[in-house]
């Protein structure tokens, strides 16, 4: 009997590996909170990546491989992901794209390879992915200003500020390179779920769970990534003022990325809320998006 092994995101971002004879009663079955402790603590989940195989015991070997995964690993998995079915020159296109490196995490492209990609007729990366990857450069420049500063005589009143504004920096870049990936793998969490199973009444039940609980989540990464951007411009605004002046223009460009990201970011999570039913979600998304528009 044909199995699956499948990735679900959860609601705290953390990934679940599990396998299945049936996948979409299967996460019906854990967003109803009875699929495992693991999941029942972190609800909604949302499918993020799956494969068929022959039979339960080729899915329970498989499981056990993905869980020896890290979670950058896994990350890619589900970056790569194409649900099927597509229409055949699509899909055609899709491998090709897959066989030229599509296992690779956006961040490891080159900016040639990256720019294909984002060129292409597939969906993700996108808007959102762009936007993280715009944050994730303003921080590289607000590093760039200080590590230009920091230990230079001339700006030694201000050295333990710029040392702090790095760290903070640093911290700002890896939260939104980490957000890329999951904006694009919360997209494909969303085109799966549009892709399980409607035939009968409980199918599509847990189509439309499956459905809510990614566009959830596809709606709460690119929060995160206007919150992560907006945290970059007061660490802007002081690499520009007490950074070294020969770098002024570069922690200007920050900033006017870190409100792009800001600007993009929310764009890509409101456009998804008018199809959220969870009439709680939308409104604490609603005010997060209000106070960052503020």
């Amino acid at each position: 009997m044909t199995a699956y092994v499948y990735i679900l995101r959860c609601a705290d971002r953390s990934l679940y590996t599990g396998w299945t004879n049936d996948l979409a009663h299967r996460l019906a079955v854990h967003n109803a909170g009875r699929g495992a402790k693991y999941t029942k603590a972190r609800l909604p989940v949302a499918l993020a990546y799956y494969e068929e195989l022959a039979d339960k015991v080729a899915a329970q070997r498989r499981e056990y491989a993905i869980k020896q995964l890290t979670r950058s690993q896994k990350l890619a998995l589900c970056r790569q992901f194409v649900p099927n079915p597509t229409p055949p020159r699509e899909q055609g296109v899709r491998k090709r794209k897959q066989d030229k490196g599509a296992s690779k995490l956006l961040s490891e492209m080159s900016v040639s390879r990256f720019l294909d990609e984002l060129a292409s007729n597939s969906p993700a990366p996108g808007g959102g992915s762009v936007a993280a990857l715009a944050g994730a450069m303003a921080a590289g420049l607000v590093s760039m200003v200080c590590n230009l500063s920091i230990g230079n005589e001339k700006f030694a009143a201000a050295d333990a500020e710029l040392r702090a504004t790095l760290t903070a920096a640093e911290a700002g870049r890896a939260d939104l390179s980490r957000l890329m990936e999951e904006d694009t793998a919360a997209y494909n969490a969303v085109i799966a779920a549009y892709k399980l199973a409607k035939g009968s009444d409980e199918e599509k039940a847990a189509r439309s769970t499956a459905i809510q609980a990614a566009l959830q989540q596809a709606t709460a990464v690119p929060i995160l990534t206007a919150e992560a951007a907006a945290r970059l411009l007061p660490l802007a605004a002081t690499a520009q003022e007490k950074g070294n002046p020969n770098a002024a223009s570069d922690a200007y460009v920050a900033r006017l990325l870190a409100e792009a990201a800001i600007k993009g970011a929310l764009a890509n999570a409101e456009i998804n809320l008018p199809s959220v039913k969870d009439a709680a979600f939308v409104a604490q998304a609603q005010a997060r998006v209000a106070a960052l528009h503020g």
